[in-house]
Parts: C-alpha cells; sequence; structure tokens
C-alpha cells in the first residue's frame, strides 16, 4: 500500500462558493456594461429634459437647431454606448430567420429617429430622441439583468461546487496537488476527514463515516470501508481514506449532471418564447401599416406627408407598453416573493408557478429536521442513569459528527465533567476518557453503531430486547468501562409545517407527491404518494414522465441527487442551506428562516401576476391598434403619439404594482390554473 504522505495545500478544498467573484475579465465586462447602462440613463434623463423644453417652446430656427443637434449627439452617444448588443441579437435573429423581440425595439427606435431627423431638417414639428436613448437603456438594462443571473448560474455548475476543484494525488509515496480535471482512473487520491470526496472511485484504505444524503436520500451518515464506492461530492467525516479513482476527472457522476443542466439551462425561457411569438406577428403587422400608410399618404399628399404619418404609426407602435406590460408586473411579484422568503433566481418563475399542477417533494433535509432525534433510550439496570446521561452529553458536546448533536440535551450541568481523552472511531462512533469530578475515577465511554462496537451482539440483547420497534430508526450503543451500558434509538423528525403545506396544497387541488432515496419505509410516515430508493436520474425519470403526461411539476429539494430532477422539472425551488448545485439549478431558494409554507402562498401569487401581465398586454395590444389605426389616418400628431405611448406604458405600470400590492389569499383560484402559452 502507498504510504501517507505529508498534506499538501489545495485551492477549494471545502468547496468553491458558487457567489465568488467572477474572474477579472468577466468583473470587467459586467462593470463595463452597467456603466454603459449609467451613462445612458444620464443621456436619457437629460434628452427628456431637452426635448420638453424645446417642443413647447416658442423658440427660433436657430435655437432649435442647436438643441436638435445637441439632442442628436445625446442619441449617437447613447446608440454607441448601447447599441451595439440590439443590434448583434437583431442580426444574428435575422440570419436565423427569426423574428425576435430586438426587432419590435429596432422597429420603434427607426421610427422615433426617422421622424426626429424629418423634423429637425425640414424645422416643422417635434423631436423624439429621448424615446430613442429611453428605449436603449429598458433593452440594455433588461439584457444585463437577464445576462447576471445567467452567469451566476453557469459560474456554479462549471466550478463544480459540490466538489473541490483539485485534490491530493499519491504516487511513489509522494503527494502532490492535482486538478480534479487531470486525475485518470486508477490514480490514488488522499481524502483527509471533513472534506468533500473529490473524484468517483472505490475505498482502498481506511474506514469512515460518509455523508451521503444529497446523492442518496439517506438521513443518516454510512459507514463506508475498502471496496465501498464513493461518488464525488460525498462527505468523509471522522477519518482519512484512500480512494482509488474510477472515472476521469472530468466524467464524474457530478460533472455528467452538470452538463445536462447546462444543456438544459440553454433552452429558451417560456417568457421569451412568448415573446418571440408575438413579435412574429405584431412586426408584420406594424410594417404592413406602415408602408400601407406612406404610399396612401404619398398618393394623396405628398411624400413628406406619406413619409411624416407612416414614421407616427412606428413611434406609436413602440414596444414601452407591451415592454413594461410583462416585466413590471413580473419584478413586482418577484418582490412580493421575497417578502415570502422565496428568491427567485429570474422572473420566468413567476409564469411557472402560475401554471403549476403538481409539487414534488424530496425527503431527507427538505421535508425533515436537519438533525437526528433521539427517539427512545434504555440504560442497564446497575448504571447510574444521571452519571451516564452528563458522561455522554459532555462526550458528545465536544463531537461534530452529525449524530452527536442528538445526545447533547441529555444533561444540562455538564461542566465538571473532564474530558481526559477524545477520539474517534472511524466507521464506528466515538471514544473518549472522562471523569465526573476532578478527584474522579475516569470512565471509558465509547458510543457507536451496533454493526461495529461489539464482536458479540448476544451481550447487547437485553437492551435492544427492550428498545420500542421503530422501523427505520438508526441504534446506537453505548458501552461503559468495556460493559453495556445503554441502547438508544435516533430517528429524523418530519418538519412540523411539512404536513401541513402539503394538505394545504392537495386542498388547492394540487398533485404532491415525494421522491427520495431513503427507504420506503421512512417516506411512508409522511403519508402522501411517494417513490423510495430513487436515484438522482431515477428521479429526473418520473419528473420527465411527469412532464411528458401533460403535467406542470413544481420540484422542491435541496441535493445534488435533486439537481436533476429540478431542471427537468417546470420550476423547482431549493430549501435553506440545499446544496451549492442544487440551490444554483433551482428557479427559487428559501431564505434561511423562511418555511415550506411560503410555497402555497407563492403559487398564489404568480397565478395573479400571470393574469395581470395577460390583461396588460391586452391592454397594450388595444392601445397599439388604435394608436396605430389613428396614426394611419392622419389623426393622430407624433407629439400625441409619444404622450400616449408614455401614458400607456403608465397605465400597464400602475396597474402591475396595485394589483399585486395586496396580501396573496391561500387557494387563489387553484382549481382554474393559469394555462401556459400554446
Amino acid at each position: 500500500m502507498t504510504a501517507l504522505a505529508p498534506a499538501t495545500p489545495y485551492a477549494c478544498a471545502g468547496g468553491c462558493d458558487p457567489l465568488a467573484p467572477d474572474d477579472p475579465a468577466e468583473a470587467a465586462a459586467a462593470a463595463r456594461a452597467w456603466w454603459r447602462i449609467g451613462a445612458g440613463t444620464v443621456l436619457a434623463a437629460n434628452a427628456m429634459t431637452l426635448s420638453l423644453a424645446i417642443n413647447v417652446s416658442e423658440a427660433g430656427p436657430a435655437a432649435r437647431l442647436w438643441v436638435h443637434l445637441g439632442l442628436l449627439a445625446m442619441t449617437l452617444a447613447a446608440l454607441a454606448l448601447l447599441g451595439g448588443p440590439l443590434a448583434r441579437e437583431a442580426w444574428a435573429a435575422a440570419r436565423a430567420r427569426r423574428l425576435t423581440i430586438e426587432a419590435l425595439f429596432l422597429a420603434g427606435l427607426g421610427g422615433a429617429l426617422a421622424a426626429s431627423l424629418i423634423d429637425m431638417a425640414t424645422g416643422v414639428g417635434a423631436v423624439y430622441f429621448e424615446t430613442v436613448i429611453i428605449l436603449l437603456v429598458v433593452y440594455a438594462l433588461g439584457r444585463q439583468a437577464g445576462q447576471s443571473s445567467r452567469r451566476r448560474a453557469l459560474r456554479a455548475l462549471t466550478s463544480r461546487a459540490d466538489a473541490p476543484a483539485e485534490c491530493t494525488v499519491l504516487e511513489n509515496g509522494a503527494a502532490r496537488a492535482l486538478p480534479v480535471g487531470l486525475v485518470r482512473p486508477g490514480m490514488v487520491v488522499r481524502v483527509e476527514p471533513g472534506r468533500p470526496v473529490p473524484v468517483d472511485g472505490i475505498i482502498e484504505q481506511g474506514r469512515a463515516f460518509i455523508q451521503e444524503s444529497h446523492w442518496t436520500g439517506e438521513f443518516f451518515a454510512a459507514a463506508r470501508g475498502p471496496g465501498d464506492r464513493l461518488h464525488a461530492g460525498s462527505h468523509v467525516l471522522d477519518a482519512l481514506l484512500l480512494v482509488r479513482a474510477t472515472a476521469p476527472g472530468d466524467a464524474r457522476r457530478i460533472d455528467r449532471l452538470a452538463r445536462a443542466i447546462e444543456r438544459a439551462r440553454a433552452r429558451p425561457s417560456s417568457l421569451q418564447t412568448e415573446a418571440d411569438r408575438l413579435v412574429r406577428w405584431f412586426l408584420p403587422i406594424v410594417l404592413l401599416v406602415a408602408g400601407a400608410t406612406m404610399f396612401g399618404w404619398t398618393w394623396a399628399a405628398g411624400w413628406h406627408v406619406g413619409l411624416f404619418n407612416a414614421m407616427a404609426v412606428l413611434l406609436i407602435a413602440c414596444p414601452c407598453a407591451m415592454g413594461f406590460a410583462t416585466p413590471v408586473a413580473v419584478w413586482a411579484a418577484v418582490a412580493r416573493l421575497a417578502e415570502q422568503g422565496l428568491v427567485a433566481r429570474g422572473g420566468d418563475l413567476v409564469e411557472k408557478l402560475a401554471t403549476i399542477d403538481t409539487v414534488v417533494f424530496d425527503k431527507t433535509g427538505t421535508l425533515t429536521q436537519p438533525r437526528a432525534t433521539l427517539a427512545d433510550l434504555v440504560l442497564a439496570p446497575e448504571v447510574d442513569p444521571e452519571s451516564l446521561r452528563r458522561l455522554v452529553a459532555a462526550v458528545e458536546r465536544a463531537s461534530d459528527h452529525p449524530l452527536a448533536a442528538a445526545f447533547t440535551d441529555l444533561a444540562t450541568d455538564v461542566a465538571d465533567v473532564r474530558l481526559l481523552e477524545l477520539r474517534p472511531l472511524p466507521g464506528i462512533g466515538i471514544e473518549a476518557l472522562a471523569a465526573l469530578e476532578a478527584e474522579s475515577t475516569p470512565a471509558r465511554l465509547c458510543i457507536g453503531s451496533e454493526a461495529l462496537l461489539d464482536p458479540h451482539p448476544d451481550r447487547w440483547q437485553p437492551l435492544l430486547a427492550r428498545l420500542a420497534p421503530l422501523p427505520g430508526a438508526r441504534r446506537i450503543l453505548i458501552e461503559l468501562d468495556g460493559r453495556p451500558a445503554a441502547a438508544a434509538q435516533l430517528e429524523e423528525r418530519t418538519l412540523e409545517l411539512a404536513g401541513v403545506v402539503m394538505s394545504r396544497l392537495a386542498g388547492d387541488g394540487l398533485r404532491v407527491l415525494v421522491m427520495t432515496g431513503d427507504a420506503a419505509e421512512r417516506a411512508g410516515r409522511l403519508g402522501v404518494e411517494f417513490h423510495a430508493g430513487l436515484t438522482p436520474e431515477a428521479k429526473q425519470r418520473l419528473v420527465d414522465e411527469m412532464t411528458a403526461a401533460g403535467r406542470r411539476v413544481l420540484f422542491v429539494g435541496d441535493g445534488i441527487n435533486d439537481a436533476a430532477a429540478m431542471t427537468a422539472a417546470h420550476g423547482s425551488v431549493a430549501v435553506a442551506g440545499a446544496a451549492p448545485l442544487a440551490a444554483e439549478c433551482a428557479d427559487a431558494v428559501l431564505v434561511e428562516g423562511s418555511g415550506l409554507d411560503s410555497l402555497p402562498d407563492a403559487l398564489a401569487i404568480g397565478r395573479r401576476a400571470v393574469r395581470t401581465i395577460r390583461t396588460n398586454l391586452r391592454l397594450a395590444a388595444g392601445y397599439n391598434a388604435t394608436g396605430m389605426a389613428l396614426a394611419a389616418a392622419g389623426l393622430l400628431h407624433p407629439v400625441a403619439a409619444a404622450l400616449l405611448m408614455t401614458l400607456s406604458s403608465l397605465v400597464v405600470t400602475w396597474r402591475s404594482l396595485q394589483m399585486l400590492e395586496d396580501e396573496p389569499t391561500p387557494g387563489d383560484a387553484p382549481h382554474e390554473p393559469v394555462h401556459a402559452a400554446p
């Protein structure tokens, strides 16, 4: 066996922070983008002031020309600052023969710019350069916010936040740090206690408790030894292990899972798809009406009038009202969700929540408490109960083992207990030498699993027979000076709110079920439909099957084993304390201190927000259709068109904010879900 060498420090040993700052180049690019948006906003504010002043004043031709030239300079500066991404996206869509929202923005920009240039050249009428700048700022702001969210998610995925980026490889008796991506099958990797496992492999040396709940759904840490298989992202709790890699460092199970998630992230959102669908019919109508107006008025009154009215059509068709109809309501809803303790990754979550008809919960860590609880404790007749309780409580308070917390409340006064020795028993438990008082004789205490603590289980039968029958509970044995002293049972406890929340969701007409990698006997205690013993891939397949059957699934989970199912689901929520990969894959995260009782209210907020959005879109479409008809008829002056455009934007904004001010009503139209757009 390869000898152990001194540990070599390496970066990200405990897992990389998914919210760490970007790399310098990425941070600089983001800073430049936000600087451009800020500069564009300043230009828009100044342009609005100057444009309003010159449009309503009786300034002479020379003064008007100089102001118009200043406004034109501001517009050109805004185009240079913010117009590049809009032009590139529109060109890419045109090359792909697609009509997108960028084309609609360009039509509005072109109309406002052309009308302004004509009025400036002729010295007659108003100018609308500020509209061009405002549209550029609106587009750039929405684009940058979306890119920031996507960068954060993809950064977490590519950093593999649930496994270290480097590891210690043993070769010829020496240890060296190596990026995980360069590990090849057969290499031996050293994993220190308290560290995550960096590779998929088989234990070659050592025995330890492994926390695998994020992979398997098993609540209790599992004892693993030579020959047992481990997956990257599991955590070694109490001993050093040597693990022989069985897969390349860039083809681990967590890598395959992350790549599948990245592919799913690349799919366009439903809101973007719906917006593109709207543009596909709206933009041709706008261009057709503008062209017909140009032709008709040119024939009737000359090209100047025809061009003037055609530009008025394009100006009134500017997508501000339609552009505001969705984002204002969405972000108002996102703010309300945040008040409920649910932080959304993006606005697309709102529309997803509105259409949910099935809610799937992970069990371990999602519906259960994070720490085990002491369900039963029996003591040998010859043992002093108070003394043993104090010894056990003192020893376990000095341990960081995840099961130790269940025993810390056995006694309140342990100040005079002296711990002379404390050492882990890898894969078994803990051993200590302790004394109750300064002068008392120390006692040797061993606390651990029944399978490994004693080679003669018959010695423990009198104690084990007195334990209450609790299917799925973990048995713990306590030995005092080499003799059986007590036997305990630990179990996971369901969160108090879990049953209430699931009943409330079911009462709202939603299908509620649980998917877990844990045993069926523990899943069955929840009293709802469940699927147990599932791998991460099996969870994803079940979600895919429900989706294919027309179900709109909301997946609520916390583990690595939930990430693929979260991505496959229509919507997903990660609970507080979730594994980093699961949290970054989720559409929303419950913040620390928020409970599952936020979910029914979140669904109600989503339904109300989407109804508001669709009403706003109908109002905006009606406004645009009416305004275009008036402009085409020559009855709408461009100044009035600009005012109406602003007024319609204010109306949809007010409606979005006003309708979302009230508290969400539990079960808001649960039996009439808002259907997704076809």
